[in-house]
C-alpha cells in the first residue's frame, strides 16, 4: 500500500454512516494500522517550491460529523511523562473524537498538497505532521482502541 491510498483508506472509514459502529472500529483499527506502518516508507526529494496554503479546517463541522459516526467514543486516560518521570507520572484526559478529527484534518491537508502542489511536498508534510502533531493522536488512539475492543 502506498501512502496515499493509506491516508484515503483512513478517510474512507470516516465515511461509513451506514455501517455498525463496532465494525467502523474495527475498520478505523485498521486503517490507523496502515498509517503508523506506513510512515516508515516516507521518501521524497525536499520540493523548494512555493506553493499556496491549504484550505482552512472546519474542525467544528469535522467534529460533529465524526461524533455521530462513533458514538460510544470518549475520553481516556494518557500519561503524560511517557519517557521521564518513571512511576510519578502525571495522568491527563485524551479524547478519541478528537484524535480521530486531527488526524483526518492533517490527512486531508496531505491528500490536498498530492492534488494540488507536488507528491514531495505532500510526503514532506505527511512526514512533518506525522512527527509533530497526528502520529501521537494515532499512537493514542492505537492504545485506547485496543484496550476498549481487547
Amino acid at each position: 500500500m502506498n501512502i496515499k491510498a493509506a491516508i484515503e483508506n483512513y478517510l474512507a472509514v470516516l465515511t461509513l454512516s451506514k455501517d455498525e459502529e463496532s465494525d467502523k472500529i474495527q475498520k478505523l483499527i485498521l486503517s490507523l494500522d496502515e498509517l503508523a506502518l506506513i510512515s516508515h516508507k516516507v521518501d521524497y526529494t525536499f520540493d523548494e517550491k512555493d506553493y499556496p496554503e491549504p484550505p482552512k479546517k472546519d474542525y467544528k463541522a469535522a467534529r460533529e460529523s465524526i461524533a455521530k459516526l462513533f458514538p460510544s467514543l470518549g475520553y481516556y486516560n494518557i500519561a503524560l511523562d511517557i519517557s521521564d518521570n518513571i512511576e510519578r507520572s502525571s495522568m491527563s484526559a485524551g479524547n478519541a473524537i478528537d484524535d480521530i478529527v486531527d488526524i483526518a484534518g492533517d490527512l486531508k491537508e496531505v491528500l490536498w498538497r498530492y492534488e494540488n502542489t507536488s507528491e514531495a511536498d505532500a510526503l514532506f508534510h505527511f512526514q512533518l505532521l506525522f512527527r509533530s502533531h497526528w502520529g501521537m493522536h494515532l499512537r493514542r488512539l492505537q492504545l485506547y482502541l485496543h484496550d476498549l475492543v481487547w
